[in-house]
């Protein structure tokens, strides 16, 4: 790829991604949400990212502070 930017295979971090498809309430999102932070907490060697909805967006964003889930 001319003039792109690749990063060495040793700087690179895989990338964990899911796309929530789930019809969940907010309280039940919340639920869900603390299941997974409990459950990699101790994944260092990834980054990990959830997709939920809009609806849950600013109340998920707030549980999610301070861990390791973007």
């Amino acid at each position: 790829m001319k003039g792109g930017f690749f990063l060495p295979q040793s700087l690179r971090q895989p990338l964990v991604a899911g796309n929530w498809k789930m019809n969940k309430t907010v309280s039940q999102a919340h639920t869900f949400v603390n299941s997974l932070k409990e459950a990699v907490t101790e994944v260092k060697n990834a980054e990990i990212v959830i997709c939920p909805p809009y609806t849950a967006l600013f109340s998920l964003n707030q549980v999610l502070k301070g861990s390791n889930i973007f």
